[in-house]
């Protein structure tokens, strides 16, 4: 989502876009900011977690600039072996001078030590409105978009492995001129290199843009046909074809996730075809509102029985459940579907879920989750399974070693911990970044689960 200005003693940097013209999506600053108080170690008490989840490892900076810039959280991931690259919206671009509201850290191990990237180039009304994205390529090459230009548009720079990190190109301008152009995500087709990119237009249209030569240059936007709506996510499958599922009627109480594909380069799209209904939450401690049911959709390219199943998760609070986790799942590229619950659990809410799917052709799903603390804002991370294409989940796995009050924890932008986080599968591993207040203001964070361990005990 969009980032704007918070009322404090420090003014923002000459130069840093305050309004924004998004329909809500994207990064603010926040009304009434109030300096966090120094954090107090053991305020929530670290647990020992199963032995398939590794380190929570901090993946960007602390420093900040005059006291202020302190929120780094809704982030993005990609991998190409052992080079990780998160990008994350970062408060830092509205007080810094010359730093940018998308921020990105790397590793170079697997994820075992995060260094802060600092400021992508370029100037920083290209980097003015959050909701980073990441992507790689099959050669890897490394790509980051972001909202600009006050949203009236995307940039994306194209960024190379070095001995020391990523070498970034200056941003293109991927899509320019309409206004209220909102949440962008990013697909690579593995097999040519092709680069997709699908957003929404004030929720009043869904458009996508493709390039052929590493983002240099762009299509004019395709507008995907009947439904306008927000948090469009492209995906393509073995053969090249393009899917994008998104959310419509957001942030009305009648909302559905629906799909549509393409077979031409997303010059053409099928009629999109409705997953499920979604019934809105509001999240306590989230700053800005209902949480707005994001889709996040995997396809499965294992080779084993559930090959080219493409799965889709996002929550909702329909079925009499305060707030749950929603797996559909299409065995005929997208025209008819079943879903289930992956969370048994009805005491707390869930929310905000990732999925990927691992070279075995196991589901992986994250999530926010409060069922230790039903009723407040208390937040950890969990991880579920599924070995049968979705049919059934191992019991869940808490992945945070120290829990997060979110409405205790102060932001200098809005929203304060956002509206979606990643992961991905790696082998049989699965990776996962999120938001994290431990420290006493939203950071992002990073862990490696081996679910192989847990199997193994």
């Amino acid at each position: 989502m969009q980032a704007r200005l918070a009322a404090a003693s420090l003014d923002p940097v000459e130069g840093a876009e305050l309004e924004g013209e998004g329909d809500g999506d994207g990064i603010e600053p926040a009304p009434n900011y109030v300096p966090p108080e120094p954090f107090i170690a053991g305020a929530n008490q670290a647990v020992t977690l199963d032995a398939m989840v590794g380190p929570n490892t901090p993946v960007n900076s602390r420093d900040l600039c005059g006291g202020r810039g302190n929120t780094q959280s809704e982030t993005s991931m990609a991998v190409y072996g052992d080079v990780i690259v998160v990008a994350f919206n970062d408060s830092r671009g509205f007080y810094c001078p010359n730093h940018s509201t998308v921020g990105w850290a790397f590793s170079l191990d697997g994820g075992q030590s995060f260094a802060d990237g600092g400021t992508l180039p370029g100037a920083p009304i290209l980097w003015s409105n959050g909701d980073p994205q990441v992507a790689v390529g099959p050669d890897g090459t490394f790509y980051v978009s972001g909202i600009s230009n006050n949203f009236r548009g995307m940039s994306i720079s194209r960024g190379t492995i070095t001995p020391d990190g990523i070498s970034w190109t200056d941003p293109v301008q991927a899509t320019f001129g309409s206004a209220n152009t909102d949440k962008e995500a990013l697909a690579v087709d593995q097999n040519t290199g092709t680069i997709y990119m699908a957003y929404d237009v004030g929720t009043a249209r869904v458009e996508v843009v493709r390039s052929d030569d590493q983002a240099a240059s762009w299509t004019t936007p395709t507008v995907l046909p009947t439904y306008g709506g927000i948090g469009a996510f492209p995906v393509v499958d073995a053969n090249g074809r393009l899917y994008v599922t998104w959310l419509v009627g957001w942030p009305s109480t009648s909302q559905f996730v629906v799909n549509s594909y393409s077979d031409d380069g997303g010059q053409t799209f099928s009629a999109p075809v409705q997953i499920l209904n979604v019934c809105p939450i509001t999240v306590q401690g989230f700053s800005r509102g209902q949480m707005p049911a994001f889709p996040s959709v995997a396809i499965d390219r294992s080779g084993g029985a559930f090959d080219g199943r493409i799965y889709v998760t996002f929550h909702s609070a329909c079925s009499d459940v305060a707030g749950n986790i929603y797996l559909a799942s299409s065995d005929d590229g997208g025209q008819t579907w079943t879903g289930s619950f992956v969370v048994d659990d009805v005491t707390g809410i869930h929310f905000s879920p990732t999925v990927s799917v691992d070279s075995a052709g196991n589901v992986n799903v994250f999530f926010y989750d409060r069922r230790e603390n039903p009723g407040t804002s208390t937040t950890n991370v969990y991880f579920a399974q599924s070995v049968d294409g979705g049919a059934s989940f191992a019991p869940n796995i808490r992945v945070t070693e120290v829990a997060t009050t979110w409405g205790s924890i102060p932001s200098d932008i809005t929203p304060n911990f956002g509206d979606y986080m990643t992961s991905l599968s790696v082998g049989t591993d699965v990776l996962i970044t999120w938001s994290d207040g431990r420290n006493g203001d939203p950071d992002s964070y990073f862990a490696r689960l081996t679910p192989a361990m847990m199997a193994n005990q």
